[in-house]
């Protein structure tokens, strides 16, 4: 019935979803999980407010990729951040800058914002201008940033999505603009750039749990804790599994075959 080695890893999906669905019901009978504080993702409150005192916009930025792209969940994790960056922005009177790169981001992002300010009952603060769609292009989209600092002069930049070689050319430019930086990225080979320039870096998976963290919503919090179950079986599978290797015992890997 099963393909060698596809039978325990049905075996797993079942166990993982099976955790994450009893996560998600508890979090429906009020049994809010606890997370970890991630002083990054508080620091938006932080900069918004900065840019409010110095009547400066804030600019936030997804990132270069797309909605049908294997890195999608990047560029989902950074419209979650707009979306919260708007809602903060509408509550506090600001001025805010939102940038993308691709066609199919654009009225996604532009939806995300307008949404922020309606249910802060404030639609007639949102302006048509604060998404700007810029270039597919990553220089040409570093580029049109790069003219952004200049002309409107942010005083605060959120870059939450995913980030290939024009990272640090947006960093590095808003750190000698002297704005305060956020930003993260699963794409390892850009992190070391964000370390550098940011005042705050998310680094791997903190990126996707963003919107969960900053919503607040149990059901979601509750999906996290189910997927950091799924994840602490598979540590123990792997620690086991090595340990009793290395006494000449490879039953977990023979039981992984199956």
């Amino acid at each position: 019935m099963f393909l060698p080695g596809k039978l325990s890893g049905f075996i797993l999906l079942v166990i993982v979803c099976g955790a994450i669905l009893w996560r998600l019901q508890s979090a429906r009978r009020g049994k809010v999980p606890e997370v970890r504080k991630l002083p990054q993702l508080d620091a938006i409150d932080e900069l918004i407010g900065r840019c409010v005192e110095m009547g400066r916009p804030v600019h936030v930025s997804p990132g270069r990729g797309g909605l049908v792209d294997v890195e999608a969940s990047q560029i989902l994790a950074g419209l979650e951040v707009m979306s919260y960056v708007a809602r903060k922005v509408a509550q506090t009177d600001g001025k805010m800058i939102a940038t993308v790169c691709q066609a199919e981001v654009y009225p996604v992002a532009e939806s995300v914002v307008r949404e922020g300010f309606v249910v802060e009952g404030k639609p007639d603060a949102y302006q048509s201008d604060m998404v700007r769609y810029l270039s597919p292009n990553q220089f040409a989209y570093a580029g049109g940033i790069l003219g952004i600092y200049s002309r409107e002069k942010p005083a605060g930049n959120i870059y939450i999505g995913l980030f290939f070689a024009e990272s640090l050319l947006l960093l590095e430019g808003g750190y000698l603009a002297g704005a305060m930086q956020i930003g993260g990225t699963a794409n390892t080979l850009q992190t070391q750039f964000f370390v550098a320039c940011c005042d705050y870096t998310l680094i791997g998976e903190e990126v996707f749990i963003a919107g969960a963290y900053l919503s607040r919503d149990p059901m979601r919090l509750g999906g996290l804790l189910g997927q950091d179950i799924g994840k602490m079986l598979f540590m123990a599978l792997i620690a086991i599994g090595v340990i009793l290797k290395a006494f000449g015992n490879d039953s977990i890997s023979k039981i992984l075959s199956k």
